[in-house]
């Protein structure tokens, strides 16, 4: 399960930062942070 989230979230991730580089900079960071910050937290809560 944890697996599949985390592809899911790169997948999610890599879609997102191609669509915002063109228009910021900024917001790419951001985008990676929550991810992490997302993925954190299904860790901690297990599966």
């Amino acid at each position: 399960m944890k697996k599949i989230l985390l592809a899911v979230i790169i997948v999610f991730s890599a879609g997102i930062l191609s669509l915002n580089t063109k228009v910021s900079h900024i917001q790419p960071v951001s985008t990676i942070h929550i991810s992490y910050f997302e993925y954190k937290k299904e860790l901690a809560n297990g599966d």
